[in-house]
């Protein structure tokens, strides 16, 4: 385990201060929420809590920046490879389950406490609803979000090592060219033939659906992506360069 102990603190400074960024820009969006729901008229408080989204936002970040930005930084100063790259996927893991119980146990605070000081309803408005701690789902919602963190964090640990070692021409047509021409056909295909992209559309979320019913079958593949994520993201950092002849593939 001394192997990859010296890379914790290295990567737990930059967790802290991705978190302090990204819970600033929450409390300040929760508070204006709430001050402009309390000067109103209305019996329910609607605040904007988006702790999970960003909580989701913030394993993704930390997965791209751990196999790009700080792995860079790492083999500058002749780390072992091995070693940083067990702190990073066990990073990931503390980070994707340390979320999830913060994210739940947070928004709940604020729901009661704003509901403490005053007579109003309160109501969250979030991109992801919150789950009530005193739920007979927490379990069942906690193991949903932790896995879509570690989902996340898993999918942005690839692109970081993808990044890091294709030219940057081929990353600009991967993640920006071959997005923006696929948007772009749709774009089309939605003037040219609004009926057919409505029934092409409908049988996608159709299926989305589906998919999301099957519980089983939805956990296991999304297993499978972490495990597949993981797998490319180390296979390319294992060997990598240093920062100086990195994207030294194709």
């Amino acid at each position: 385990m001394s192997n990859y102990r010296p890379y914790f603190k290295f990567i737990r400074d930059f967790n802290i201060r991705m978190f302090l960024i990204i819970l600033t820009i929450i409390s300040v969006n929760i508070s204006i929420s709430v001050w402009a729901s309390i000067g109103s008229d209305k019996p329910v408080i609607i605040y904007s809590s988006q702790l999970t989204s960003m909580g989701i936002l913030l394993c993704f970040l930390s997965g791209f920046f751990y196999s790009l930005t700080l792995f860079s930084n790492a083999m500058s100063i002749k780390a072992d490879r091995v070693g940083y790259l067990k702190a990073s996927l066990l990073w990931g893991i503390i980070l994707s389950v340390g979320i999830a119980v913060f994210c739940i146990v947070v928004d709940a605070g604020f729901k009661a406490f704003i509901g403490s000081i005053t007579d109003k309803l309160v109501q969250t408005n979030a991109l992801i609803p919150s789950i009530s701690i005193k739920s007979s789902k927490f379990i069942l919602g906690l193991a949903n979000i932790t896995l879509t963190n570690l989902f996340v964090f898993s999918l942005g640990f690839m692109i970081g090592a993808i990044w890091y070692r294709f030219k940057i021409i081929y990353n600009v047509i991967f993640f920006a060219g071959i997005p923006s021409a696929l948007g772009a056909y749709i774009a089309n295909s939605s003037t040219k033939s609004p009926v057919l992209l409505e029934v092409w559309g409908n049988r996608v979320l159709y299926n989305i659906g589906k998919f999301i019913d099957n519980k089983p079958l939805m956990v296991m593949t999304i297993l499978t992506f972490i495990f597949l994520f993981i797998l490319i993201g180390v296979r390319l950092l294992i060997k990598a360069p240093i920062k100086d002849y990195a994207h030294d593939l194709i």
